[in-house]
């Protein structure tokens, strides 16, 4: 299996001018846990996975942190990419939280991957 990551400097945003890509390494490592899931049979559209996707997400989570993650909370596979990221320690910049807390925030998450210090 062979695919290719693109990395744009700039990214496009609808009815916007397109915004410089102030993150160009963390896009990277982004894409590449997209191609992770995907090289993994797709965990991320998986009825387990989903399933605890959408716990997380329907969960009393403070509004702050739900408008401030809106797009990795929009979508199982941005998601996966983005909690794997964060486990992997590193957030996007202007992150509200560090990874730990992003994590916490994801019991059933935690529960599916098996995370360390999960019930």
């Amino acid at each position: 299996m062979t695919g290719i990551i693109h990395v744009f400097d700039e990214i496009p945003e609808p009815g916007k001018a397109p915004q410089p890509n102030r993150d160009p390494g963390g896009t990277l490592r982004h894409e590449a846990r997209h191609a992770i899931d995907h090289y993994l049979g797709d965990i991320s559209q998986t009825p387990g996975f989903k399933a605890a996707y959408r716990a997380d997400r329907d969960a009393a989570i403070d509004p702050k942190i739900k408008q401030d993650d809106a797009y990795y909370l929009s979508d199982p596979q941005e998601a996966f990419a983005e909690a794997a990221g964060r486990i992997m320690g590193k957030k996007p910049p202007g992150a509200l939280s560090n990874s730990t807390r992003y994590i916490q925030r994801l019991p059933e998450f935690q529960r599916l991957m098996a995370l360390p210090g999960t019930p």
